[in-house]
């Protein structure tokens, strides 16, 4: 027997020895099963979980009756009156026109606007008599005769008469109607901000007299447009 037979010979034996090994491992083997078990055991831990925080989320939301001394039950605050929704007015000044309307759809909308003044100058002019006539149609339809609504030292919402006295919050304009938003392109002068201003903030002809000529000098600016 030659070399080549006898190395031929030992793979045969090392690879019939490597099959019955493997032969014995799958036989004779046990399965590890720690590795399912907390799989099992973290899925149980999440669904519980799961169900507790429905539970939670799922509770009625109740309140107990609030107590009143007796002789209260059938009197009623005059100031918890229902809040008027804010008109939420907005200027919105181009080169080419001033768009004034409200946001909330109570005096004209984006799709059909309070008023629409073209510019007299591109850019330049524009009839801000026609801009304060419609503000003051606004304030005469809305709040006509009403005061604005002054703050107190808490910064809470109060109607002051011109005597210093409380008045009801009815006899007042509610929070955030003296308020304007305006939106300006970035090419519009200095000088034309500052007359839109004007122009909504008070209606100074002599025959507007106080409140109903206050019409909107609480100016928020916006990001501009183009």
């Amino acid at each position: 027997m030659n070399a080549a037979q006898v190395r031929a010979k030992a793979r045969l034996a090392m690879k019939r020895r490597e099959e019955e090994i493997e032969t014995e491992e799958m036989e004779g083997g046990e399965l590890n099963l720690v590795p399912y078990l907390d799989i099992v055991t973290n899925v149980m831990l999440f669904l519980l979980a799961t169900v507790t925080s429905g539970l939670i989320l799922g509770n009625i939301n109740s309140a107990l009756p609030e107590y009143s001394p007796p002789g209260t039950a059938g009197t009623q605050n005059a100031d918890n009156t229902p809040e008027e929704p804010p008109l939420q007015m907005a200027a919105f000044v181009t080169q080419e026109k001033i768009t004034f309307t409200s946001v909330s759809g109570q005096e004209g909308s984006f799709e059909r606007p309070l008023i629409e003044l073209p510019a007299t100058k591109r850019g330049e002019s524009y009839d801000y008599a026609k801009l304060t006539e419609a503000a003051q149609g606004v304030v005469l339809r809305r709040f006509k005769g009403r005061l604005p609504m002054a703050v107190d030292k808490d910064d809470k919402p109060v109607c002051i008469g011109q005597d210093a006295k409380i008045l009801p919050k009815t006899a007042c304009r509610p929070k955030g109607a003296t308020e304007v938003i305006m939106t300006v392109d970035a090419q519009i002068p200095y000088h034309v901000i500052i007359s839109v201003m004007d122009a909504l903030r008070q209606n100074t002809a002599k025959d507007s007299t106080y409140p109903d000529n206050l019409l909107f000098p609480d100016v928020i600016f916006a990001t501009g447009i183009k």
